[in-house]
């Protein structure tokens, strides 16, 4: 318990701080700023087959590292649950998490770093179908179906930047 509480203290320090990473990137060239972006968040995209082989897939890969929000996760945390709504696909950036049934106490497959999870329920738009939580703390990227689903409506001259 002591150590979850520090844990929480120092990402609320983090948090508490003054720098506005939006501000920062804001300061840089269009082009310059693209390319931290893509390789701040762009590896998780990259190793995801979904985005790969299409025509603009570098073009789409930009737009989605926008659209990635993180998360931490500290241990033994539930991410989702069996019927839960699919609204997220996970990326993780550190840590490992579990895909597993509770119910039956199956594991199905241990995740780590440079895995995805999610994507089932994602792109079928059915409910979660099995249960995710973490075995450690995590740092994850995910996008959401809402912002998904927008892509067509970002336009290139759009500036938009979401770390």
């Amino acid at each position: 318990m002591k150590i979850r509480k520090y844990l929480e203290h120092n990402l609320e320090i983090r948090l508490d701080q003054k720098i506005d990473g939006n501000e920062v990137l804001s300061m840089i060239n269009k082009n310059l700023r693209e390319e931290i972006i893509l390789e701040l968040n762009g590896q998780s995209i990259k190793n995801f087959p979904f985005f790969n082989g299409y025509r603009g897939c570098e073009r789409i890969g930009i737009l989605l590292t926008r659209l990635l929000k993180d998360e931490t996760i500290t241990g033994n945390d539930l991410v989702f649950e069996k019927g839960d709504i699919s609204d997220r696909l996970y990326f993780i950036l550190k840590g490992k998490i579990l895909i597993y049934n509770k119910r039956f106490g199956i594991i199905y497959k241990e995740l780590i770093e440079g895995n995805y999870f999610g994507d089932i329920g994602f792109f079928s738009r059915e409910k979660r179908c099995a249960d995710a939580a973490s075995v450690t703390f995590v740092n994850l990227s995910y996008l959401e179906i809402s912002d998904f689903i927008n892509i067509p409506n970002y336009h290139e001259n759009r500036d938009l930047i979401v770390i």
